[in-house]
């Protein structure tokens, strides 16, 4: 598996490592055990080839996903979710989940093109997990609750954010736009936007004034999907990293257990001393970010097709 690597020399900090564990295959009998000669391919090599598997595993799901993008899907009437655009048919909160799920499928699709065209990139990977990791965590936070009240209030909220964007967007005078057009669009949008915030109310997580952040959002949609705390606090970590690349900043090459560091001495005026640090694309960091999106998605698609199926 090709890789790309780069390199940046830092103030020298505690350098993680890498340990590959052995393979075996335990066989029918409760002690027979089949170890696998190991003398054609490294630790390594194996290592990729599980996460490679792991990944292509995910395909025919995320090419149905795909194809189901390709049009416009309603909730049957008499559905949940048909009862809960009746909040605001606009823009109706089924579709703002379903936009977010198709996003999360999309950045995926976006990694797995890059892993079969056999080119990692430690920066820009993660950033396209990122985008996978917010789509599906909100389409689950979205979708997941119980309550119709709660649904349609996450809901909201999310409309409200959509318009709030897109009206920074328009007052920040785009070229192209006619004036007079663009004042039509600005207050059209100013108008709907306060028209769902005097919509918005108490629900049971949040106060009538309330609007989430996405590390909320993120957090919230690890415990409904992922029952291990351990698992929980991995995607929250994995968000907080991973906005790190999003961002152009270069912590998170600190959190690789693939990075590698070279003592490079000491620079004038710095007192401590310096390290080079070299941080590829590992195949099997990156499959664990991707599994891990793909099973928040893979729920937030579960419980829209639940939710939009009436119940006569």
């Amino acid at each position: 598996m090709g890789q790309s690597g780069d390199m940046v020399r830092l103030g020298a900090g505690a350098e993680r490592t890498r340990r590959a564990e052995p393979v075996t295959h335990t066989g029918a009998g409760p002690t027979q055990t089949e170890r696998i000669p190991m003398s054609d391919f490294s630790a390594e090599q194996i290592r990729a080839g599980v996460a490679l598997q792991s990944m292509r595993d995910t395909y025919p799901d995320l090419d149905r996903w795909r194809a189901r993008s390709a049009q416009i899907e309603e909730p049957q009437t008499g559905s949940e979710l048909y009862g809960d655009a009746q909040i605001w048919p606009g823009f109706a909160p089924h579709q703002v989940a379903r936009v977010a799920l198709v996003s999360a499928v999309q950045h995926l699709n976006l990694v797995r093109a890059s892993v079969e065209a056999k080119e990692l990139f430690p920066i820009a990977m993660p950033t396209a997990l990122r985008g996978a990791l917010l789509g599906a965590a909100r389409g689950v936070w979205l979708l997941a609750p119980d309550l119709r009240h709660d649904r349609q209030q996450r809901g909201l909220r999310t409309v409200h954010e959509v318009h709030r964007r897109y009206l920074q967007y328009l007052e920040s005078n785009p070229p192209g736009v006619e004036a007079a057009e663009l004042a039509t669009a600005i207050d059209q949008v100013r108008r709907r936007r306060d028209a769902v915030r005097h919509l918005w109310s108490a629900s049971s997580d949040l106060t009538a004034s309330q609007a989430p952040t996405e590390t909320t959002i993120v957090d919230t949609a690890a415990e409904v999907v992922f029952q291990d705390a351990l698992q929980q606090d991995s995607i929250k970590g994995m968000w907080r990293t991973h906005s790190g690349d999003a961002h152009g900043l270069p912590w998170p090459i600190f959190t690789r257990s693939s990075t590698q560091a070279v003592p490079a001495g000491r620079v004038v005026g710095y007192p401590d001393r310096m390290a080079e640090y070299t941080s590829g694309g590992d195949l099997w960091e990156i499959s664990e970010s991707f599994s891990a999106c793909y099973r928040l998605a893979r729920r937030g698609w579960s419980l829209f097709d639940r939710r939009c199926e009436s119940a006569a």
